[in-house]
């Protein structure tokens, strides 16, 4: 029985191989039971095969939770590295938006002055067609 649960020892979970470790040191217990078998020192191997498969159990759930720690951890760091990286871009953006405005504004300001320099032009073209009418209508008059 003992060398039959041997074998299937890797497929098993902590909990259960606590349980079968527990069953053996309980055999272990009884001297009286362990002398009258045939093959008394198979449960005392097998007992030491389930602690040390205990053992590893105990060492790979730590390590996974070492690793889970581990991951988390770079996890959080990446997210806060994406994070950076999207504020430079935004900054960028900002920074380009901020380029643009000012150059709009700076081209905004030169059509508005352009507008104006042709209003003023047109008011002196005008001026000039009056004064030139009136001082046409005043030749006239005089002649």
């Amino acid at each position: 029985m003992a060398a039959a649960g041997g074998g299937g020892l890797r497929g098993r979970s902590l909990p259960e191989l606590r349980e079968m470790l527990r069953r053996q040191e309980r055999l272990l217990a009884d001297r009286k039971f362990i002398a009258r078998l045939p093959d008394k020192g198979k449960i005392s191997d097998f007992a030491e095969k389930l602690t040390l498969a205990v053992l590893q159990e105990e060492e790979l759930a730590r390590m996974a939770e070492l690793l889970s720690a581990v991951r988390l951890e770079f996890q959080v760091k990446q997210e806060e590295i994406n994070t950076s990286k999207h504020q430079v871009i935004l900054n960028e953006d900002t920074r380009n938006c901020e380029k643009s405005s000012v150059f709009n504004g700076n081209s905004n300001i030169k059509e508005a002055s352009l507008i104006v320099s042709q209003g003023q032009e047109a008011e002196c073209i005008e001026q000039d067609v009056t004064s030139t009418t009136l001082k046409n209508q005043r030749t006239r008059e005089k002649q």
